[in-house]
């Protein structure tokens, strides 16, 4: 950031260390911001995605899932925005839309389960774990 302040790159790198963080309207402005830097760049369904996450965890299901779904249309198996979607799903009740980006996880291979979640994770928040881990429990993801 102290080398080129305008590098979109560099302020996605912030946004995540933020959500990582728990710092979540923080990364969530650093997003945007690089969003607005770059707004043509070729892989922005990195930050669409991101932004699903961050908003995912300050309890903004219906926007997590517009960022979710985003995401998804411009790259349909980016984990990160099927795994926010699926989640977004479920805590907005839609249990049989949740059901299938569950199956989407399963056919892409990733491990889909809360456990696994558990021991891989950079979340440091553990209420942010939680909620990830009771929106999978609601999804139907086993243990």
């Amino acid at each position: 950031m102290a080398v080129n302040p305008n590098l979109s790159d560099a302020w996605r790198q912030r946004g995540w260390i933020s959500v990582l963080l728990g710092q979540h309207e923080r990364a969530i402005e650093h997003f945007h911001f690089a969003m607005r830097l770059n707004p043509l760049d070729p892989q922005i369904h990195l930050v669409e995605g991101a932004l699903a996450h961050a908003n995912f965890f300050l309890h903004r299901f219906e926007v997590a899932l517009s960022w979710a779904t985003k995401s998804m249309a411009r790259r349909k198996n980016y984990l990160t925005a099927v795994r926010f979607a699926l989640v977004s799903y479920a805590m907005l009740g839609r249990i049989a839309d949740a059901h299938l980006m569950l199956a989407r996880l399963r056919e892409a291979g990733f491990p889909s389960t809360i456990s696994h979640y558990r021991k891989w994770t950079a979340q440091q928040r553990q209420e942010d774990i939680e909620l990830y881990a009771e929106a999978c429990r609601i999804a139907g993801m086993p243990e």
